[in-house]
């Protein structure tokens, strides 16, 4: 999963389990990602000040995710995935 957030809050994402690709939009609030089809994701804040985890449910594995401008992996997810940030 990849994530970009601008500065208002707005964000797109994009899951990538090839050969699928889904690009999402959305908007971050009060720790937690909102997405257009209703998923809410919460988040706190990682073991450094440049990751964050995703919210796991007792159990589940935990998500890390961390920055990475400029990765090709990610590029390739938004430039497949059908949907373009409106």
């Amino acid at each position: 999963m990849y994530v970009e957030v601008f500065e208002d809050g707005r964000l797109r994402s994009c899951l990538s389990a090839q050969p699928y690709y889904q690009q999402m939009i959305g908007k971050y609030s009060e720790q937690a990602f909102y997405l257009e089809d209703g998923s809410r994701i919460e988040i706190e804040p990682g073991d450094n000040s440049r990751e964050i985890i995703l919210y796991s449910p007792p159990g589940n594995a935990l998500a890390r995710l961390a920055p990475d401008a400029g990765d090709p992996a990610a590029a390739d997810c938004f430039a497949k995935a059908p949907m373009a940030i409106r």
